[in-house]
C-alpha cells in the first residue's frame, strides 16, 4: 500500500505504510527505501539519507541502500 501512496502523491500516507510494513518485518529493505523515497518527496532530504545510511550499515549487501544514500546525499 506504501507505493500506491507514493503514487497518487499521498507521502506521509505512504510513511505510515511503509513504517507499518518495516515492523511487520524489520528486513523489509523495500519499506526502508519507499519510506526514503517518500521522505525525500517531502524534501526532508536528511531524514531520507539517514535511513538509508542506517540501511546500509544494517544490511551492506542491499545494493539499493547504497544508491539510495547516494542519490540523497
Amino acid at each position: 500500500r506504501g507505493w500506491f501512496h507514493v503514487d497518487q502523491g499521498q507521502y506521509l500516507e505512504a510513511i505510515e505504510c511503509f513504517d507499518l510494513a518495516s515492523a511487520i518485518a524489520i528486513t523489509n529493505h523495500s519499506a526502508v527505501i519507499g519510506k526514503a523515497y517518500a521522505l525525500k518527496r517531502l524534501d526532508r532530504v536528511n531524514e531520507a539519507y539517514d535511513l538509508m545510511d542506517q540501511l546500509v550499515q544494517r544490511a551492506p549487501a542491499e545494493a539499493g541502500g547504497f544508491y539510495n544514500r547516494a542519490c540523497y546525499g
